[in-house]
């Protein structure tokens, strides 16, 4: 924003903020720095810098609320994907335990014949 009146931004926000309408701050600015601008002008001029500086803000506060909501994604994701990771390596070792447990007992066991029986 190009305002030549920027340099007086501190002084008119405050004067916002404290409830003092764009009529009143132009005077006030006015008659404190002997401007040669008709209050109007000055009037819009202001207008423009509060609501520069009202939008800045509401800019700032949304991306501190975008940023604040992508950090919880991002950390819910990092658990869930935590914990999917150590399901998963849960289940592998299993599956390599059993593959390992039936080549032992494949390798170990004995040979037993069952005899079968009639019953009568």
């Amino acid at each position: 924003m190009t305002n030549k009146y920027l340099i007086y931004q501190d002084e008119i926000i405050e004067l916002f903020d404290n409830g003092t309408n764009y009529i009143e701050i132009s005077r006030f600015l006015i008659d404190k720095y002997n401007l040669e601008v008709s209050v109007d002008y000055l009037r819009k001029q202001v207008k423009d810098i509060v609501h520069y500086v009202v939008a800045d803000k509401e800019i700032v506060q949304y991306n501190v609320r975008l940023a604040k909501q992508k950090q919880k994604l991002q950390d819910l994701n990092r658990i869930s994907n935590k914990s999917f990771r150590e399901d998963s390596r849960l289940e592998n070792a299993l599956v390599e335990y059993n593959k390992e447990l039936i080549k032992l007992l494949k390798k170990e066991s004995i040979d037993v014949k069952l005899k079968r029986q009639k019953h009568d």
